[in-house]
């Protein structure tokens, strides 16, 4: 059992590092920041107040180190861009991409709903007909995959089990 909780927890770390690896010095091979936000006429006195400023002139480590360590006390810095909080941006973008989700899951529900409806009125109209037939078949089918699924998710057991690292 404990070999088990020791790959998972190797497995979560990996997908949890790796990203703010790849994100911190796949950003960084972008250029010099302060060219990427300062007007194109700025001067190199105005370059090198901004890049004191935001911490570029510190070492790359040091950058990573503050990358890392200010996430986890919930200090998600300033948008350069915007002037302001990072989280406010965030949350900000985030009301406005949970509205269409919403949406888009109720009327998928609502669809899926409406599809199951009929096919049951079907299958109840016609006793041993056609739509009798399916709709069984269909609902096995689909509660027969992983968790209910007929393909299944990357979280599912069968997904896992086939990469070593995560099973």
């Amino acid at each position: 059992m404990s070999s088990f909780i020791r790959k998972r927890a190797f497995a979560s770390l990996v997908s949890l590092l790796g990203p703010v690896v790849m994100v911190f010095f796949l950003s960084r091979l972008t250029g010099d920041s302060a060219s990427l936000f300062l007007p194109v006429d700025a001067t190199e006195q105005m370059r090198e107040e901004f890049r004191q400023l935001h911490g570029f002139n510190d070492p790359l480590l040091t950058q990573f180190g503050r990358h890392v360590w200010d996430p986890l006390h919930l200090d998600f810095g300033a948008s350069i861009r915007r002037a302001r909080p990072a989280i406010d941006v965030v949350l900000e973008a985030f009301v406005w991409t949970l509205q269409p989700a919403v949406i888009t899951m109720t009327l998928v529900a609502v669809a899926v709903a409406v599809v199951v409806i009929a096919v049951g009125l079907l299958a109840a109209f016609r006793a041993g007909g056609l739509f009798d037939r399916i709709a069984p078949l269909t609902s096995l089918i689909g509660a027969s995959g992983p968790r209910g699924r007929i393909f299944g998710s990357p979280s599912s057991p069968s997904w896992c089990s086939r990469w070593a690292w995560a099973g």
